[in-house]
Formats: structure tokens, sequence, C-alpha cells
């Protein structure tokens, strides 16, 4: 019984360990802060956006806010690429990492988030404030 499992377990590792090397050669585009909160009283979005680009192969990498071009940067793995905007915004900002070709290798979303603060408690008497 022993032998099945020792094969089973070499099978998998065989067949797993393409998918473990392509996921390393994969691009990843990091977002921070990937949230942005807005109030009622301030509805537009103010803040600074940092970008890195992780891992892929080596190659120059532009940065898109909403299908615009912002900047282009030669990717070099396995140091960090990093980009970093100041963002005003009332609406989610989708940014996109492509090629100089225009290929799409990666993508990553800013998201608004509306506040709503906590409706006030009505003070119910207990009669604690007496003592």
């Amino acid at each position: 019984m022993w032998y099945r499992s020792g094969f089973l377990l070499q099978l998998l590792t065989v067949t797993l360990l393409p998918w473990a090397t392509q996921a390393q050669n994969e691009l990843q585009l990091v977002l921070t802060p990937q949230l942005c909160v807005v109030t009622e009283h301030e509805p537009l979005c103010q803040t600074e956006v940092s970008l890195m680009v992780q891992g892929g192969t080596a190659q120059e990498v532009c940065l898109f806010e909403q299908n615009q071009k912002h900047s282009c940067k030669l990717h070099q793995p396995p140091a960090v690429t990093k980009f970093s905007l100041k963002i005003q915004s009332k609406t989610n900002k989708p940014f996109q990492i492509k090629t100089s070709q225009g290929q799409l290798l990666a993508a990553a979303q800013l998201q608004l988030v509306q506040f709503q603060g906590a409706l006030k408690r009505h003070n119910r008497g207990y009669l604690w404030n007496m003592m």
C-alpha cells in the first residue's frame, strides 16, 4: 500500500510543478492602499497610491490609469518596479500594467468606499447619571 501512496505523491509533484513555475513567472501588481474612504461632506478621494510590479520576466512595463498612459519603466525581476501617483477622484480608479506594445499584463483597482457614521444612540434614561 505504501508504494501506491509514494507513486501518487510523485505523480502529484510532477503534475503540479509546471503550475508552480508558471505562477513565479506571472507578473503581479500590488496596489497600496486598495481603498479610499470618502464621506458625504468630502466626496473627493485625495490620496497617493503606490503600485509595485513583481515577478514576470525582464521587459518594459507601462502604467495605465483609466486607459491613459502614465509612465513606462524597465522591469527586471527579482527587483520590484515601483510607480507612485497622486489621485483625486470621485469614482473607482482602474490601473493596468501593459507592455510597450499594449498587451495587458496585470490590473488592479482603487475602490472608493462611502463612510457612514454610526447613529447616535438614544439615552434610555436608566438613571445611571444620578449616582
